[in-house]
């Protein structure tokens, strides 16, 4: 299946799309949006393995809220157990976990290469404490400690791309793992500067959540602070603030998980479904 190529006021209603999906049945969206945390949160904790494990099916719940974004745009009533619908869908399960497992290599790869790179160079010998002078590291051991990150941020960004559309197209579209990867790179490629505005107003929204999220912590925290009688009335304070806080995050991640894939969702209808049904119409015409 072939991208097709969207304007940039087009990508940046894609913020609405997703928010207009959640409104749609709001109740619905945040029980999954619970469901989904629980459930990640709980793989968690399985020792030794829970946080690969998170990553490796986490395509498979991405496909759920998916399929449930795409039921709601079809007028159909959403249900909780949709958000399985990646485990249920004939032939889907292994595609979506090769997915993950995908994911979780690309990671590990550009961590280890950026971990060795740091050692031959012997930029880490001065993250010691004790060799850390008073100005701090060395600058042109910081240099290259930046230069290093900057390199694994410019090797993370072809994965992005090429995992992007791949979890609608693997589930909706049935292509082959190593063919969605593909298709989905060549999407990004292709509509990179209308994706690079729809990200920039993504992180704009969030980074004024972010911020309002930081100075609800601080009143709670100023609160405690100047109404503690005693030293430790104070701590104890602060730390009730912090959890709090925790709390308050936790729970924001509730709408934001079907918000934030229904925008997913209609970047995928927007690049590959309404492209086919414009290029049919033209033909047509």
């Amino acid at each position: 299946m072939q991208p097709g190529k969207v304007s940039i006021g087009e990508a940046v209603s894609w913020v609405g799309g997703g928010w207009k999906i959640f409104r749609a049945s709001p109740g619905a969206w945040l029980l999954i949006g619970l469901v989904d945390l629980l459930i990640s949160s709980a793989i968690q904790f399985v020792p030794f393995i829970g946080l690969f494990l998170t990553f490796l099916v986490a395509p498979l719940f991405t496909a759920g809220v998916m399929y449930a974004a795409r039921e709601v745009e079809t007028g159909r009533e959403i249900r909780l157990d949709y958000l399985f619908q990646g485990f249920r869908e004939p032939g889907r399960l292994g595609p979506l976990i090769g997915l993950g497992g995908i994911y979780i290599g690309s990671l590990m790869a550009i961590v280890v290469l950026c971990a060795l790179a740091l050692v031959m160079s012997g930029a880490t010998a001065g993250l010691a404490l004790d060799a850390i002078g008073p100005r701090g590291l060395p600058r042109q051991q910081a240099l290259y400690i930046l230069l290093v990150v900057l390199v694994a941020i410019a090797l993370f960004i072809p994965v992005l791309m090429a995992l992007y559309y791949a979890t609608p197209l693997v589930m909706f579209d049935r292509m082959p793992v190593w063919s969605a990867l593909g298709s989905s790179f060549k999407a990004c490629l292709r509509n990179f500067l209308p994706l690079l505005v729809f990200g920039l107003v993504l992180f704009v929204l969030l980074l004024v959540l972010a911020l309002i999220f930081v100075a609800v912590i601080g009143l709670f925290v100023a609160f405690f602070v100047t109404s503690g009688v005693s030293a430790g009335e104070t701590t104890a304070g602060v730390v009730v603030a912090v959890i709090l806080g925790m709390l308050l995050l936790y729970v924001l991640s509730i709408p934001l998980i079907p918000i934030l894939t229904g925008m997913n969702f209609c970047s995928y209808r927007s690049v590959y479904k309404d492209h086919r049904k414009d290029s049919a119409t033209g033909m047509a015409g």
